[in-house]
């Protein structure tokens, strides 16, 4: 194909389709059980609005996970750089440099593939009563702004650096007949499709000393459709965005709940029973709770 006719947004299009086949066989398919583990007030909101909403991955409280991931891709694209011609060496150094990455915004909500784990309870600790919900996989409705089903968490370092070196592959390959044509703005565009791809792999990848949290998320990106429009939540005094990712099962605006499991409380049979009157209420009367074979109690 001649080069001065190749439009960078049919390149970019089709690089992001080669990406999403690629993810495909990186990722299999989620086991049919889920769990989700919230506070008291999580559950309420969750069986009020028969929906399950992500927070911002830019708000997470653990910055360390989000620089590892970005710190993953820029060594990937510095080793490229230091191994590829000098006209890619400079593209590649500039798109590890770029701010673009910091400014995605991606929207998360995470999954265990274990009930009743320790760590997690640890996570919702508190004086607060807390739960584990579990889901069925394949029952869940999936809103507009969905980008995929739940994605294991990738704890191999190896096996990360590969799936960006294989990112970086896909992309360098499309781009190099048509780079010194570009202009200011088809170089841009080029920059943010690379970013973006690899941002939806990065989202998946944790430091293998979490390998036990066994964690599965589901993601999406911002959209401008109003029937997904953010709310902002205090939390401890930042406002942070959330937005629904998943609703209601496929046959009913019921969630596909089928089980909630009590944590250890200081007035264990409280937190069951309020459980069981909150699941009546909102329209689960047939969904069990049973209580946590965990003892840990605050």
């Amino acid at each position: 194909m001649d080069a001065e006719r190749i439009d960078i947004d049919e390149i970019t299009a089709a690089v992001k389709v080669r990406w999403t086949e690629q993810r495909l066989k990186i990722w299999k398919r989620a086991p049919r059980h889920l769990y989700h583990y919230t506070s008291g007030v999580g559950l309420h909101g969750i069986l009020t609005e028969h929906a399950l909403r992500g927070g911002n991955y830019a708000f997470m409280n653990d910055r360390t996970e989000i620089e590892y991931g970005k710190d993953l891709l820029r060594d990937v694209l510095v080793q490229y750089g230091n191994n590829t011609l000098p006209a890619w060496r400079d593209w590649l150094n500039d798109c590890s440099r770029s701010s673009l990455l910091e400014n995605l915004e991606l929207y998360f909500i995470s999954f265990c593939q274990k009930p009743d784990l320790l760590s997690q309870w640890r996570g919702y600790g508190g004086s607060d009563t807390r739960y584990c919900l579990r889901f069925d996989t394949n029952k869940f409705k999936i809103g507009p702004s969905f980008a995929h089903r739940p994605h294991a968490i990738i704890y191999k370092r190896d096996r990360q650096l590969q799936i960006l070196r294989d990112i970086v592959d896909i992309h360098l390959g499309a781009y190099a007949q048509a780079q010194q044509n570009w202009d200011a703005s088809a170089d841009q565009k080029a920059k943010r499709c690379l970013l973006v791809c690899a941002s939806t792999a990065l989202i998946y990848f944790k430091d293998p000393t979490f390998a036990e949290e066994r964690e599965w998320r589901c993601i999406a990106y911002l959209t401008e459709n109003p029937e997904h429009e953010a709310i902002f939540v205090n939390s401890r005094g930042v406002m942070k965005p959330f937005r629904v990712l998943l609703k209601g099962s496929k046959r009913s605006e019921l969630l596909p709940l089928s089980e909630v499991i009590a944590g250890s409380h200081s007035v264990e049979r409280h937190a069951k029973r309020s459980a069981e009157l909150m699941l009546k209420a909102f329209g689960y009367p047939a969904v069990p709770v049973n209580v946590s074979r965990i003892p840990i109690v605050t």
